[in-house]
């Protein structure tokens, strides 16, 4: 068109012309400057091309690129954890590892007393059907579900009785909705059913009396305002302002439904190809003698106007009987190629999407060793812990545990529960390989990098408890005169038995304890500066101490004897004297 046009011009003006094409050519060199630049000093994310065409970007905020697509996200997301296998296992996976048999607190206090009283009214209140049906570890499995599933949840605390805070009530997602007056007058602002005072905090949420998705009464769109103190909005934000939160299945749901379309197909295929089709050709003369429509359909058993049987289905063992001429040829579908790799490949890229190991989605460790399993795992207790530590403790568990606190306060008259904290112990984690695990850990402890209770807090243990019931299950063994392969006090690492040491009670212990405790380590004392000075007498003095105290019934002597055996690594002193 440019060229018909100037073509024109310059046949009126040819100076005009001329002038025109000037210009175009100083504009092309321009062009091409500008792509050279840009392709050696910007970014290839960046650059047009005919690849790049159909790739449409917005800039806009948060809020605005998820609030006009929320519910059909929701609803995809849903349909998908109902429907599609894989995602239901991913789905009841995340949940399983995030919550499992619930998140247990342990109230911190530097009060002992206030710090009991704390734990049990915690107890007795997780116990109890706290939202009416489910106990609270129930109901940390369902909000984390929703959030999954829905993007968000909210819970909704009110009072009860004139006692704030005695109701909780689970939102979904779904019911926040922006009460029209809002939409029309701006002020306050309000963003899918949050309400923002003037500073930018989140004021109030906006509820509808119904789930907009209720046959009967989600019809009528009418908004309840709840202050924020009173509602706890738990969502994964991953940027900055966000309002609401999205299905954790956004990046993959198109490629979820096109896989199970795609999965539809190799079925129909796999079908096809279990079956025999036979193409029959009749012989020239045969052809000949068809009159096409003379004969009417023909009926199964019946022969065709050539004489042959009429082949409308085959059976197994089944021959059939042709005329001279006539020849069949069987249909035999093409295999699928490389599909299943192809398809394998795609579920694991949706897995990644979520932070799902790939085994764990589909069920399928047929290519899976020790150390792949290890990698993935170890990867996965790493998105565990921020999920856990980032999203549900400080918008769901805290929230709570804060709420009973100051309510059991003013029941109680205990004005300080209020200054109770909660330390959250997550559900253990199994090991992959227990044995390579466990000696890993014990070499772990051992050098310093942990101590036992963030040992026992890993695998779901509260390291208190843990301790008084070992101790009480330790003093009744001994009482009984029990030993146990597992009871390191007795049975060493090789299975043989061991005198317990010095900081160990022995089995047969005195009264008075503080001289058994000074004679030891007296004892050890004397033992270990006679070895660092090389006083080889006096050790050996060590070693007939030790025997005879050990034989006349000394309480210090079996300690005594550990004392010796581990100082010098020789044989135990009954051997020596």
């Amino acid at each position: 068109m440019m060229g018909f046009i100037d073509g024109i011009i310059s046949e009126i003006s040819p100076a005009w012309g001329a002038r025109r094409a000037a210009n175009r050519a100083k504009e092309t060199v321009l062009t091409e400057a500008r792509r050279s630049v840009s392709g050696r000093r910007g970014y290839d994310g960046a650059r047009q091309s005919r690849f790049s065409r159909d790739w449409r970007t917005g800039g806009g905020t948060a809020d605005a690129e998820i609030s006009p697509d929320l519910s059909t996200l929701r609803n995809r997301s849903r349909d998908l954890a109902r429907n599609n296998p894989y995602i239901a296992s991913a789905v009841r996976q995340l949940v399983a590892n995030l919550v499992g048999d619930g998140i247990e607190a342990r109230a911190v206090h530097a009060d002992p007393e206030l710090q009991r009283i704390a734990q049990e009214v915690y107890d007795e209140w997780a116990r109890s059907p706290v939202d009416g049906r489910h106990d609270w570890y129930g109901v940390q499995r369902l909000a984390v579900r929703t959030m999954i599933e829905g993007g968000d949840i909210c819970t909704v605390w009110s009072e009860r009785d004139g006692i704030p805070d005695a109701r909780m009530t689970l939102m979904e997602g779904d019911q926040l909705a922006s009460p029209l007056q809002g939409l029309i007058n701006r002020e306050p602002r309000i963003q899918d059913g949050v309400e923002y005072d003037t500073e930018g905090t989140r004021a109030a949420y906006h509820f509808l009396t119904a789930h907009p998705g209720d046959p009967v009464g989600g019809i009528i769109r009418k908004t309840r305002r709840v202050s924020a103190d009173h509602v706890d909005h738990m969502f994964d934000a991953t940027r900055v302002g966000q309002t609401r939160g999205v299905p954790w299945l956004c990046p993959s749901i198109r490629k979820v439904r096109e896989l199970q379309e795609l999965a539809d197909a190799i079925r129909t295929k796999k079908r096809l190809q279990a079956c025999i089709g036979i193409i029959r050709t009749l012989s020239a003369d045969e052809s000949e003698e068809i009159d096409d429509g003379a004969e009417g359909d023909v009926e199964a058993g019946e022969r065709d106007t050539s004489g042959s049987p009429a082949l409308e289905r085959m059976s197994p063992g089944m021959v059939v009987e042709g005329l001279p001429g006539e020849s069949f040829t069987t249909i035999q579908p093409t295999a699928d190629g490389d599909s299943d790799v192809f398809y394998r490949q795609e579920w694991g890229s949706v897995a990644a999407s979520l932070g799902v190991p790939e085994h764990l989605m589909t069920g399928d460790v047929s290519k899976a060793n020790y150390s792949s399993l290890r990698a993935a795992t170890v990867s996965f207790w790493t998105l565990l812990d921020d999920w856990q530590a980032n999203i549900i403790v400080p918008f769901l568990l805290d929230p709570a545990f804060k709420r009973l606190m100051r309510r059991k306060a003013l029941e109680l008259r205990q004005p300080r529960l209020v200054e109770v904290k909660a330390e959250w112990t997550p559900p253990p984690r199994f090991w992959v390989d227990p044995v390579k695990d466990v000696a890993a850990q014990i070499m772990e402890e051992r050098a310093g990098y942990v101590n036992k209770p963030e040992v026992l807090a890993r695998r779901g243990i509260n390291w208190r408890s843990h301790f008084l019931e070992r101790a009480m299950v330790d003093k009744e063994s001994d009482r009984l005169g029990l030993a146990f392969d597992t009871d390191p006090r007795k049975i060493n690492g090789t299975g043989a038995v061991q005198p317990a040491a010095g900081f160990i009670l022995p089995k047969a212990v005195s009264e008075d304890r503080s001289a058994v405790d000074l004679t030891t380590a007296s004892f050890f004392g004397r033992m270990l500066e006679a070895i660092e000075a090389g006083d080889h007498a006096t050790v050996n003095n060590g070693f007939v101490e030790a025997a005879l105290a050990n034989r006349s019934g000394n309480p210090s002597g079996p300690a005594m004897v550990a004392i010796i055996a581990a100082l010098t690594g020789a044989d135990e002193p009954e051997n020596r004297t």
